[in-house]
Order: C-alpha cells, then structure tokens, then sequence
C-alpha cells in the first residue's frame, strides 16, 4: 500500500477511479489513482503562480467536467481530465471585485449549472457549463450592509431551491432556480448566525458561526436550539460542514478537540 503525505487540502472531486485534490497553500491540481496508488502533479489554474494560495476553495464536477470554485483569483476556470485543457469561464463582472480577495467560499451542481457562494461578496453566480454562459447573477448588496465578516460559507439544494445561510444575521437566503426568485426566511432567535446547513428529507441542519450551537429547522418553519457542551467547545470556529452517515449525522472537528456523532432522527 503507498501512502501520500498531502498537507492542507482545501478540496477534491471523483471522477471514476481518480481523485483530483487541490492543496491550499499551492496553485497545483494533484490527481490519484486509487486502484494503483500512482498520482500525478499537474500545473493549477493557469492565471496563477504556482507560489500563490488559496486560489481555489471547492470543485463541482458537472459531466466529468471540473469546475474550480476561486477564492484568491478573479477568473474562474474549467479543467477537462480528458484533455487536459484549462478553460475559462465567460465571466465578465469579476472585474468589478478585483481589489477584494476571497471572491468566493463555495460551489454547488444543479442539472448543468454550477453555482458560486460570494465570500466577502453578497453575490451568487448561476453559470450554465454546457452552453457556457451566465444564466444570473444575484447581487445582494441593496438587501442588507455588513461588516467585516463573510457573508456566505455554505450552501445547500433542495428541490429547485437553493438555501444558503447568512454568516452575521438569523436568516436564511432561498432561491428558486428555475424563475430565480429569492427570499430571506428567518430561522432561530435574534442574534444568531450560521455557517454550514446540511439538508435531510423533512428538515435542515444549521451549523452557528462559531459552532457553539445547531439550529434544526423543520419544513413547517418550526426549530429547536441544540446547544454543543461546554467542554467540546473550548474555542471559536470548532467545527466544520456536515456529513451523512446513514442514520447518523457527524460534524467533524476543526478547532475543536471532539467531533460529534447525532442521530439524524434527534429533533
């Protein structure tokens, strides 16, 4: 059996038997065959040094097609494995947040469309991989004014609605994406923020800021506060996403010295 030290991965996508990995600290794409244990170092998005971090934070797969997620860069690119051709995405208003860093923090699939998460950007791009083009563009800045904090780290797809919680405010963004119609739906007490929301068949998980607390809000618009030990949460920011296991949910550790096991059923 080979093993492969590879530190501070951000993210990585399956096609088949290979797993590409894009590491943090690095603008390299580095892809493994699981079956032989061989792996490839392959040059990152083409804009970049190779000395430049945290160029790319997620990556949608749509068709065997790879889509980077850019955080530290004002391009967004596609990656054919088949090929190995780089291509950009036709995404013209980049432009206008060249000087803020950190453009986006996540990315999702839906049918043929990637969707991108603003960070420090109220914005949410639909973009349309087949016919390669900007199907809409959300900008949310006349709806509200934020500080210095994130505005969005998550996401998540139910129906043909996207959810994707607000990082400074108890409410949670809903878009149609099919007529591209949005709401705000206010879930928990005043004061509370979220990070990271998981989707089940009759409600959804909602991760707070700082992981101190999880709001399980139900499809009747009904929640319930689950509040996280004192001794697992001894710092800010202890946990990160959400990942199903059958019947059970786990919420792995990030600063926090414990992860945490709950039955998806608990409400």
């Amino acid at each position: 059996m080979k093993y492969v030290e590879i530190k501070k991965t951000t993210c990585c996508a399956i096609i088949d038997e290979y797993v590409y990995l894009y590491p943090s600290e690095i603008n390299i794409l580095i892809c493994l065959n699981t079956k032989t244990g061989n792996f490839e170092i392959q040059k990152g998005v083409p804009n970049k040094s190779i000395f430049d971090s945290l160029t790319v934070v997620d990556i949608i797969n749509i068709n065997n097609k790879l889509i980077f997620v850019s955080h530290n860069n004002d391009k967004i690119w596609a990656y054919d494995p088949i090929t190995i051709q780089w291509n950009e995405l036709k995404v013209e208003f980049i432009k206008e947040y060249n000087a803020v860093k950190k453009l986006f923090s996540r990315g999702i699939k839906y049918n043929n469309y990637a969707i991108f998460i603003g960070f420090y950007q109220p914005i949410i791009l639909i973009y349309d991989i087949e016919a390669d083009k900007t199907v809409h563009l959300f900008d949310l800045k006349e709806n509200f004014k934020n500080g210095s904090c994130p505005y969005f780290l998550d996401c998540e797809i139910k129906n043909n609605r996207l959810y994707v919680p607000l990082c400074f405010d108890n409410k949670v963004l809903i878009i149609n994406i099919e007529d591209f119609t949005y709401c705000f739906q206010e879930i928990g007490e005043i004061g509370d923020k979220y990070s990271y929301i998981l989707g089940d068949s009759d409600k959804f998980w909602l991760m707070s800021y700082y992981g101190d607390y999880i709001n399980i809000w139900h499809d009747d618009n009904k929640w319930i506060k689950l509040t996280i030990p004192e001794y697992i949460k001894p710092k800010k920011f202890n946990f990160k996403k959400f990942i199903y296991n059958k019947d059970h949910l786990l919420i792995p550790a990030s600063h926090s010295d414990y992860s945490i096991i709950i039955d998806k059923n608990y409400d």
